[in-house]
């Protein structure tokens, strides 16, 4: 987001995804058999802003209205989910801009889990392998 941008739009909000990871010790059962994978999401909310001198006031607002969007929010599909704040950073520049600019992100773990099918034992997958290379 440029300078310009935020002073004619206004603040920005953004969302993104940073990456997601999965226990692979947990992904099957003793024998195989289908399970559930825990995922761990890292989500990311981040705030930024022109402003005056008082940039640090007004992006610690915004942090308290993103963390209380997110406190209670329940993920449709996913509800057992557990969306927890990790971290937060704020950086605020004020070389070559007229206006300070603040950005402040917010830095959220999200637990849930999904079903998984069971591993193929090496025969199945040899077979797999076989059929595909015939062009099955």
């Amino acid at each position: 987001m440029s300078e310009e941008e935020l002073r004619e739009d206004g603040p920005a909000i953004l969302v993104y995804a940073r990456m997601e990871k999965t226990d692979k010790d947990k992904d099957y059962g003793v024998e195989g058999d289908a399970t559930y994978v825990e995922r761990e999401l890292t989500l990311v909310t981040e705030a930024m802003l022109v402003a005056g001198d008082e940039v640090d006031d007004a992006l610690d607002d915004m942090a308290e209205e993103m963390e209380a969007a997110i406190q209670d929010f329940i993920v449709p599909g996913f509800e057992s989910a557990v969306i927890r704040l990790r971290e937060s950073d704020i950086d605020v520049v004020t070389e070559q801009v007229k206006r300070p600019i603040g950005a402040i992100g917010l830095v959220w773990q999200i637990k849930y889990w999904t079903n998984w099918r069971p591993r193929s034992t090496a025969n199945d997958l040899g077979a797999d392998m076989e059929a595909f290379l015939r062009g099955e």
